[in-house]
């Protein structure tokens, strides 16, 4: 057991020492209120709800997403915040960190609409058609709230629940050039999450957009306040994928 966990720190380790931060975002630096187009180079639409910067207790700023009005012209309210020049960062890493890992924190408000409807928000980053290349996802609703995984083409991985306290996100992706292969995790440690995705064709590494969506799915009310947030985002390139992903298969969803 001693011998395990001096292996595992070891590789940690390693990781730490070499990994290259390319980006981080934590909100801090915008103004309290409605965020918008062009703050920190984020283009943001919404659709009969608010995306804002509001105060967290502990935390300092961060972004949220809510506030929606009823009644709504479609089935939906929508937030979309798009980042784009990802491609331009990756390309800026040192050579040898070919493993991209994004992080970031998430929180979703517990639900309280009606049956049927929904809240819903994904992350993920998208390639030149626009398709989501692998997302992050979180629903809430009268029956159950549950993390899972989205990819392009769209197909849902298993699903964990969820029970509305901040918790850490880890995206990890490798290309293969040899068979034009690209491998996605996604990795939520508190749930003990884990998905994996592979799909031949692509090169994932190539992705210049990042995006977050959210959205009350059938309204039948207003809902006052945020709904859902996130913070601390951070994207490094780093030598390896941590040992501690992908290892347990019972805890794997395997996409191809």
């Amino acid at each position: 057991m001693k011998k395990c966990l001096l292996i595992i720190t070891t590789l940690l380790c390693v990781n730490s020492i070499y990994s290259q931060v390319l980006w981080t975002e934590n909100f801090d630096g915008y103004n309290i209120g409605t965020f918008t187009t062009g703050q920190g180079g984020w283009d943001v639409t919404t659709d009969g709800s608010d995306v804002r910067i509001i105060a967290e207790p502990g935390r300092g700023n961060v972004l949220a997403w809510g506030w929606n009005q009823f009644p709504l012209p479609t089935i939906y309210s929508s937030g979309i915040c798009d980042k784009n020049g990802f491609a331009a960062l990756w390309n800026t890493r040192t050579m040898g960190n070919n493993v991209l890992k994004l992080e970031f924190d998430f929180y979703s408000k517990d639900f309280t609409g009606s049956p049927g409807e929904e809240f819903r928000t994904s992350l993920g980053f998208s390639i030149l058609n626009g398709s989501r290349v692998s997302s992050f996802q979180c629903r809430i609703n009268a029956n159950e709230s549950y993390i899972t995984a989205t990819t392009y083409p769209l197909k849902l991985h298993h699903n964990a629940a969820y029970n509305h306290t901040w918790i850490k996100v880890e995206i990890y992706i490798e290309y293969n050039a040899s068979t034009n292969t690209s491998c996605l995790y996604t990795y939520v440690p508190s749930l003990n999450y884990l998905a994996v995705y592979e799909r031949s064709g692509f090169n994932f590494l190539s992705s210049d957009v990042l995006t977050i969506s959210a959205s009350v799915l059938h309204s039948k009310q207003a809902f006052i306040g945020a709904l859902m947030k996130y913070d601390n985002f951070k994207l490094s390139a780093i030598p390896t994928r941590p040992a501690h992903v992908g290892v347990n298969e019972q805890l794997t969803a395997k996409f191809t």
